[in-house]
């Protein structure tokens, strides 16, 4: 298996399960019909597998589960990253200039070994280090 996995393959596998914008606020997506439970619930297992494979490609890569593995900032840069945000909307969440988000977006792909921001933040999803609830809330403590 020596064919590496391509930035673009890693950023589709890195991407979950979406469900429709809830109706209200406050309310989940609920389905409907047969169709769409049925749907619902086969995105769910194949999401499931999508999460096995991306824990399979970060044991073959290296990446140790663990919040340790990467600096709690650079956690929160690369949450920003899962959040759409650029350096300067990250520097303004964070309080940081947008200079020092991009010093810690490099380093954190450096503490990854991966080659990208995508790349780096697929690995750190699949390792645990960034969650949905991080994701959410901005990854702030």
């Amino acid at each position: 298996m020596s064919e590496q996995l391509s930035t673009r393959q890693l950023d589709a596998l890195g991407r979950g399960l979406t469900l429709p914008a809830p109706t209200a606020p406050g309310r989940t997506w609920q389905p409907r019909t047969t169709a769409e439970l049925h749907l619902l619930r086969e995105a769910q297992r194949l999401d499931g597998q999508r999460r096995l494979l991306l824990a399979q490609v970060t044991r073959l890569l290296g990446v140790r589960p663990g919040r340790e593995a990467l600096a709690e900032r650079h956690r929160q840069v690369l949450v920003g990253v899962a959040r759409g945000e650029g350096p300067e909307e990250t520097g303004r969440r964070l309080f940081l200039s947008a200079n020092t988000v991009r010093t810690h977006r490099r380093k954190a792909l450096a503490a990854l070994g991966a080659r990208s921001s995508a790349h780096a933040l697929g690995l750190a999803v699949a390792a645990g280090l960034i969650t949905a609830q991080d994701i959410r809330t901005g990854g702030t403590p």
